[in-house]
C-alpha cells in the first residue's frame, strides 16, 4: 500500500504540474495582458507553466518586468512573503488600487536602485520614493518581507528588522507584485490576514482537481493490478509466478517511472519556454509587416504634406511602434504629434507617421523608406534604431545610406539612440548594445546628423517610475518620459515651431 500510495502521489503532483499556469488558477491577472500595443511574451507568462515552476513564481519569465495584481480585492492588517532576487533587479509589493495609486515597498539589488517605500501614481510614476536602511545590499538568498498594519499606516520588516513605517492605503486595496529584471525573481508563500479576520495563503501550487486527479491515478493502479491478478492467475497452477511477488515488482516499477517523471518536470522540462504557447482567450495585439504596411498605404497616400502641415516620418521597430503602451494615444510618438501640433499655434498642425514594424532592422527599414515611403515628402525623419540590429557595421552603412538619400531631397535626419534598461541584463548583451550605439555615433558626426541620446536620458530618469516592460518596450509612462526627452530637442528638430517644454 505505501508503494501505491508513492506512485499515486507523484503521479498527481506531476499532473497537476503540467497544468500549473496563472492562467488556469484563475486568482492573478497581468497588467500586460491587454495593452493596446502588445508585447511578445506578456500572454505567454500566464499561459504557460514557466512562470510557475517549482510552484513558486517567477517574475523574470518571459523577459521579465511583469506586474501581477490579485483579482481579489483585499482589507489587509498584515501581508507576508518570501522573496529571492538571483541577479540585479527589484521586487516590488504594492497595494491600492488604479483609481488612487499604489503604496510599495521595493526591494533591490540594482546599482543606483535602493530598497525603498515608494509612493506609485496609477500612471507608473514615482510621487515619493524614501530609501530604505538595505540600499542595495541585499544579497541573492530568499528573505522574509512583512507588511503590517498599525494604526493609519503600514509598518515594513524584511527578516525581522524593522524598516519604518511605509504607505498605508485604506479600504479594500489590490495586492500587486511588480519587478525590473529579466533574471530569476521568484515569490513564494505569500499570506494576507484581513480585517474580517478571513486568512490567504498563495503558494503557488495547482490543487485544482487534486482529488479527482489522485482518484484517476488510484483507477488507473487498481486496474494494472487486476490485469496482473489475471494474468498470474492462469500461471499459478504452474507454479511460475506468485501474485504478490509480481504486483510488488510492477509497483516498484511504476513508482520508478513517476519518480522519474516528476523529478524531469521538477528539473528540467518546467522551466522551458514552449514553442507554441497557448493563446486562447487572449487576443494577439501585436502588428507586424503583413498588417503595417498595407494600412500605411491606405491611409497615407503618397505626396506632400497638406498646407499648414509640417510632416514627420518616424523609422524604427516595435519600440517607435509602440510597444508596451496601454492606449494608442499613449505611444511616445502620438504624444510628440500632440505636443507638437499644440506648439504650431493657430491653424498650425504636425503630422507624425509611425512606420514602427517589431523585430524590424535596418536593412529591412531603408528599402521600405527609399522605395514607398519617401514618396510622403517629410521635412524630418527620426530614425529610432540599436536594439534589433547585431551588425554594427551593417547598421551604420544603411544608416549613412538614408541620411545620403534624404539630403539629396532636402530632408532633415535625427538619430536617436534606442533606448534599453540595463538591469539584470548581462555584460554581453549590454556590449552589443554600446557597440550599436557607439556606430551610429559615429554616423552621426561623420554626417553631421543631429543624435539623441534617449539611452543616457531614460537611464538618467529611471528612478522616477515604471519605465519598462522588458529590456526595450516602455510602459505608458515610459512612453510619457521619452517623448518629453525628445521635446527638448524641438528647436532642433521643427526650427520655428516654438519653444521647447522645460
Amino acid at each position: 500500500m505505501l508503494l501505491v500510495g508513492l506512485v499515486v502521489g507523484l503521479a498527481t503532483r506531476t499532473t497537476l504540474q503540467l497544468g500549473n499556469t496563472l492562467h488556469a488558477g484563475g486568482r492573478w491577472e497581468s497588467a500586460k495582458v491587454g495593452l493596446s500595443h502588445g508585447i511578445l511574451g506578456a500572454v505567454s507568462f500566464v499561459t504557460t507553466r514557466t512562470a510557475l515552476f517549482r510552484e513558486r513564481l517567477d517574475l523574470g519569465a518571459w523577459h521579465g518586468h511583469h506586474e501581477l495584481r490579485m483579482k481579489r480585492r483585499v482589507e489587509p492588517v498584515e501581508v507576508r512573503l518570501r522573496a529571492r532576487l538571483v541577479d540585479a533587479g527589484t521586487l516590488s509589493l504594492l497595494l491600492g488600487s488604479d483609481e488612487e495609486g499604489f503604496d510599495a515597498v521595493r526591494l533591490s539589488r540594482s546599482r543606483g536602485l535602493p530598497s525603498a517605500c515608494l509612493r506609485v501614481a496609477a500612471s507608473g510614476r514615482f510621487l515619493r520614493v524614501r530609501p530604505l536602511p538595505q540600499g542595495e545590499g541585499l544579497d541573492d538568498g530568499w528573505h522574509d518581507l512583512r507588511w503590517r498594519r498599525e494604526g493609519a499606516t503600514l509598518r515594513a520588516e524584511l527578516d525581522g528588522q524593522d524598516l519604518g513605517r511605509c504607505g498605508g492605503p485604506a479600504g479594500p486595496v489590490q495586492i500587486a507584485l511588480r519587478s525590473t529584471s529579466s533574471r530569476k525573481t521568484w515569490v513564494d508563500d505569500l499570506e494576507v490576514a484581513e480585517s474580517s479576520g478571513a486568512y490567504l495563503l498563495e503558494d503557488f501550487r495547482n490543487r485544482r482537481s487534486q482529488g479527482r486527479v489522485a482518484l484517476a491515478w488510484a483507477a488507473a493502479v487498481l486496474l494494472i493490478d487486476l490485469l496482473v491478478l489475471a494474468i498470474t492467475r492462469r500461471t499459478r497452477q504452474r507454479g511460475e509466478v506468485r501474485a504478490p511477488a509480481l504486483l510488488l515488482g510492477v509497483h516498484l516499477l511504476l513508482a520508478l517511472l513517476a519518480g522519474l517523471f516528476f523529478a524531469a518536470e521538477w528539473i528540467y522540462f518546467g522551466k522551458l519556454h514552449p514553442d507554441d504557447p497557448d493563446f486562447a482567450d487572449y487576443p494577439n495585439r501585436i502588428e507586424y509587416e503583413g498588417q503595417i504596411i498595407p494600412r500605411l498605404a491606405s491611409t497615407h497616400p503618397p505626396g506632400p504634406a497638406p498646407t499648414g502641415t509640417r510632416r514627420v516620418v518616424f523609422l524604427g521597430s516595435s519600440q517607435t511602434w509602440g510597444s508596451g503602451a496601454a492606449r494608442p494615444e499613449d505611444t511616445w510618438v502620438r504624444r510628440l504629434e500632440e505636443m507638437w501640433t499644440g506648439a504650431a499655434g493657430p491653424g498650425g498642425r504636425v503630422e507624425a507617421i509611425n512606420t514602427g514594424i517589431p523585430a524590424f532592422q535596418a536593412h529591412q527599414i531603408r528599402p521600405l523608406w527609399v522605395d514607398e515611403w519617401s514618396a510622403w515628402a517629410p521635412e524630418l525623419v527620426v530614425i529610432d534604431l540599436g536594439n534589433n540590429d547585431r551588425d554594427p557595421q551593417q547598421l551604420a552603412d544603411e544608416l549613412r545610406e538614408i541620411i545620403a538619400f534624404n539630403r539629396a531631397r532636402g530632408i532633415r535626419t535625427a538619430l536617436v539612440l534606442e533606448p534599453n534598461t540595463e538591469e539584470a541584463r548581462g555584460e554581453d548583451s549590454l556590449a552589443g548594445l554600446r557597440e550599436r550605439h557607439r556606430a551610429m555615433r559615429q554616423v552621426a558626426e561623420e554626417t553631421d546628423t543631429l543624435l539623441l541620446d534617449l539611452h543616457a536620458a531614460l537611464r538618467a530618469r529611471r528612478d522616477e517610475g515604471f519605465l519598462w516592460w522588458d529590456r526595450v518596450h516602455l510602459t505608458s509612462f515610459g512612453h510619457r518620459v521619452m517623448a518629453e526627452e525628445i521635446d527638448r530637442h524641438r528647436d532642433e528638430l521643427l526650427p520655428g515651431l516654438g519653444s521647447a517644454g522645460p
